[in-house]
């Protein structure tokens, strides 16, 4: 029974309507189109250097059905692609920011011991320009993420929304303003 219902599903989606596939598929191309005609005109203007991170950060991606398997477990429920997509683009946002952030910690830690990361003989510390200090850097540790991490929730720059928000806010000041039970709306002011 069950197999010839799948036929019948796939009969009725077969014979129906090629034509708004056609224009569907016309109107992704051309919006396809559009999209690499604007990253042309912007990409003409970057210096090399600035180029290659651009091409290095649109070839990075997180694995769809990694994100998405995540997004479930955590959320107790299927999501929609939509709902991966965005996931992925805020995870690849936190993870340059934390990238960024590394390395910074990095630099700084470079600049206040002076001594060479990579395990190499580095040049001297005098006169030091940009490059005589990238030489000097070697690869991130867990120690600079970790640090990266730790100044970024410092910064209160990860805010937190819905629920666990108003939790936080209520177990940081040790009174309830925000009642769960009323929809979250402020209690006392």
């Amino acid at each position: 029974k069950r197999r010839g219902s799948r036929d019948q599903t796939a009969d009725i989606s077969e014979d129906g309507g090629d034509e708004p596939t056609v224009e569907a598929s016309a109107e992704r191309q051309a919006e396809r189109k559009r999209r690499e005609a604007r990253q042309r005109v912007i990409t003409q203007y970057f210096d090399e250097q600035q180029f290659e991170r651009y091409a290095a950060w649109r070839a990075s991606r997180l694995p769809t059905a990694t994100v998405r398997r995540i997004v479930n477990q955590t959320l107790s429920q299927s999501v929609p692609l939509p709902v991966v997509v965005a996931v992925q683009a805020a995870a690849k946002l936190f993870a340059g920011d934390m990238i960024e952030g590394a390395r910074r910690v990095q630099s700084q830690w470079l600049e206040a011991t002076g001594e060479s990361q990579t395990g190499l003989p580095s040049p001297p510390a005098e006169g030091d320009g940009p490059a005589q200090r990238e030489t000097r850097r070697g690869p991130l540790h867990p120690d600079h993420l970790r640090e990266a991490l730790r100044r970024h929730m410092l910064e209160n720059s990860g805010g937190l929304v819905g629920e666990l928000g108003l939790w936080q806010a209520q177990n940081h000041s040790g009174v309830e303003r925000f009642g769960t039970k009323v929809g979250g709306k402020r209690l006392l002011k």
